[in-house]
């Protein structure tokens, strides 16, 4: 794209609107989703097709995600390593508890998914690659700020906390109580605080830096959530963490809880619960 950084950036903006649910979008519908007039939005379209990450079906005349990602992933993967370990992490935990598993890393004030491999069973946890997890209120989320710069921490008790259903963190008091026993325990577990029927055990890696930049976690519905389960989802996503940890380069804090055998999540609280 030839245009200035300003407008290339806006253009950008239009790609996060493909999902897995909505793979193929139209003109109109894009632009009510961006808030952007229909004659700006077809010439960002246009300008992201030149490039090849737009294709536009002869037929419908939608628009979907076109080959140059496909191009600059195979890139990515040979130059990002790291990728590969998440991918492989991913893959074993999701083998070892037949659970959705996934990896995210730090983004704006929330959670990317960077990887996703979901479990077999037929009723199971669905998530998109992709997907953006709030902070507060995943156990992913949760882990990783027990364990993040002093800057990242402030600026989520600082935002207004986002009530997705009625278990969800809603209060600074709660949070602050919840990083703590995340500190104490190393590993968090998510109650139903972003989507009704969902647990979630999670633990966070560290880059050199010492601070965590994301998490790995575990997803099953409630139905299934025993003491056993969690106990070997707790030990399986710490271990999984330290992995990544190690791949990255990084370190853990001093501080962090070492390696159990015994560790097991807790169900004391009805809003988030953290390991005991």
């Amino acid at each position: 794209m030839t245009t200035g950084s300003g407008t290339v950036e806006k253009a950008l903006a239009l790609l996060p609107f493909f999902t897995e649910q909505s793979p193929t979008l139209g003109l109109s519908r894009l632009a009510r989703l961006s808030g952007i007039n229909k004659a700006t939005t077809l010439r960002y379209l246009l300008a992201l097709q030149s490039a090849g990450f737009i294709e536009q079906d002869a037929e419908t005349s939608a628009y979907y995600l076109g080959p140059a990602f496909s191009k600059y992933a195979r890139i990515r993967m040979a130059a990002n390593p790291f990728q590969r370990v998440v991918d492989r992490v991913s893959a074993s935990l999701a083998s070892l508890t037949n659970e959705t598993a996934h990896v995210s890393r730090l983004g704006h004030e929330e959670l990317e998914t960077v990887a996703l491999v979901e479990g077999t069973r037929s009723a199971r946890v669905i998530l998109a690659q992709g997907e953006r997890l709030p902070l507060h209120a995943t156990a992913s989320g949760l882990s990783l700020l027990g364990w993040a710069t002093n800057e990242v921490l402030d600026a989520v008790l600082a935002s207004e906390l986002e009530v997705f259903t009625e278990h969800t963190i809603s209060t600074t008091e709660q949070l602050l109580a919840v990083v703590q026993e995340v500190r104490t325990k190393g590993f968090s577990y998510g109650n139903q605080g972003f989507e009704l029927d969902v647990v979630g055990i999670a633990a966070p890696y560290f880059d050199e830096s010492g601070f965590a930049v994301g998490a790995v976690a575990v997803a099953f519905p409630v139905s299934r959530s025993t003491p056993d389960l969690e106990r070997r989802v707790a030990i399986a996503v710490t271990a999984a963490g330290r992995e990544l940890t190690t791949a990255l380069g990084g370190v853990e804090p001093p501080t962090f809880p070492k390696a159990r055998s015994d560790t097991e999540p807790s169900r004391a609280s009805e809003v988030v619960t953290i390991t005991s």
